[in-house]
């Protein structure tokens, strides 16, 4: 079994009111009727973390409710008071090939505004060696329409939005050895009597659809809502290049798409994280960005700014690889370094990208991470180099532990955290 660690961050908080959220997909929104994202990958979801970064206030509450849209089932957690965070490591969610998930949001007597809202948990995986990665298609982003495209999208690991630029621009990275085993696709509207969407996946700038000895990684909506799955084996290796393609079948109604894979690790207990930086990093001095959940939002020259809370158990980053969307140019170069609790590690993952170089790795570095951690990208720039549109990174995780009971964690003192079973305890800090 593989635990993968798994995170969120709302680019679009939830307000006062009731709202969903795509989950689990690294960026999402809270918006009204923005629905559910399908899930490729049979297991359990477990130890849920909720955090805001401003407290509801006295008699006031929200309330978040992890929920399988398939089988009905939820987790409930509730933020009132004082607190900022709560965290359920009893209750688990369990989960089938093609479930539709999400995040819903209540508030209860007018909580106040917050800026900040991260959703995380731990997914442990039933087969031995299998991680799941999805995208959603936030209600945000507006609907596809089924008579345009083809779409494509930077790939299942970390996207932002569908557009019609064909690869090799964007492209996720793959981080982990083994075998892409299924692919879990859904339409958010019924597409229409004899209407459906196409789904393949790209590997290196070629469609796979079984021509020219590709596998076929076709998977077809059919006429339906709920998600569909196909299954095939599609071998990758760390640094090849993964994006998906979809297309319209008799001009099916205006849909938010959704697409999900199984990776099959050839190593049982690894996975990845993977980040799609949706703007540029300065060229011209040091620039921090988030690791996991950048979406449009961009770098930002103050590391506070940037730095995201770990708080799902602990796990070892041990590999990196980066794709840019352009060359540095002779004599330039980008270095990205992974920062912990605002510092540079000895012996922590780094990059260096120079000149005609578009891509780099580093794969005997690592970078350990327990929760209360707070962690990000530094990027350096020399010589005012070139980097292109959204750039990619990606993470090897080695062996995560399984977290079974509760833990001091976070740099939020003084808050609370629900253990399960409605016991709870103060953080130390």
């Amino acid at each position: 079994m593989t635990v993968q660690p798994i995170f969120s961050r709302a680019g679009t908080v939830p307000g006062t009111g009731s709202v969903q959220a795509h989950w689990p997909v690294a960026n999402t929104q809270f918006l009204a009727g923005a629905g559910g994202v399908v899930w490729p990958t049979a297991g359990t979801f477990g130890n849920f973390v909720i955090y805001i970064n401003v407290a509801p206030g006295t008699a006031k509450s929200r309330t978040f409710a992890f929920t399988n849209i398939t089988t009905a089932a939820s987790v409930t957690l509730v933020i009132s008071d004082a607190e900022v965070t709560e965290r359920d490591i009893v209750n688990t969610l369990s989960v089938s090939v093609g479930d539709v998930l999400q995040v819903t949001h209540v508030g209860a007597g007018t909580p106040a505004a917050i800026t900040e809202c991260y959703i995380l948990a731990e997914f442990t995986s039933t087969n031995d060696g299998e991680s799941g990665y999805t995208m959603g298609h936030a209600a945000g982003n507006g609907a596809l329409s089924g008579s345009g495209g083809p779409y494509y999208v930077e790939g299942p690991f970390a996207s932002t939005t569908w557009t019609t630029s064909t690869p090799p621009a964007p492209e996720n990275i793959v981080a982990v050895a083994g075998n892409v085993t299924s692919m879990s696709v859904r339409s958010s509207t019924t597409p229409g009597a004899s209407k459906s969407w196409d789904f393949w996946l790209v590997k290196n700038g070629v469609l796979q659809d079984g021509a020219g000895g590709t596998v076929n990684t076709h998977v077809n909506t059919g006429n339906v809502t709920t998600g569909v799955t196909g299954t095939f084996t599609l071998p990758v290796s760390p640094g090849d290049r993964l994006s998906m393609k979809a297309t319209g079948v008799s001009a099916p109604a205006s849909s938010r798409i959704q697409a999900g894979i199984t990776l099959t690790a050839t190593a049982d207990g690894e996975c990845q994280i993977s980040c799609s930086h949706g703007s540029s990093a300065s060229t011209s001095v040091v620039n921090y960005g988030w690791a996991v959940t950048a979406a449009t939002a961009g770098w930002d020259a103050t590391e506070t700014n940037r730095d995201e809370p770990m708080f799902v158990g602990s796990f070892t980053l041990a590999a990196m690889y980066v794709l840019l969307g352009a060359a540095p140019g002779a004599g330039n170069s980008w270095q990205f370094d992974m920062r912990r609790d605002a510092a540079t590690p000895g012996g922590a993952l780094s990059v260096l990208i120079s000149d005609s170089a578009t891509t780099g790795s580093d794969v005997t570095g690592s970078l350990a991470l327990d929760d209360g951690h707070l962690w990000g990208i530094k990027s350096t720039p020399t010589s005012g180099p070139a980097i292109g549109s959204t750039p990619q990174f990606a993470w090897r995780i080695a062996a995560p532990t399984v977290t079974t009971t509760g833990m001091a964690f976070s740099p939020f003192v003084g808050s609370v955290v629900n253990v399960g079973a409605g016991s709870s305890g103060p953080f130390t800090g």
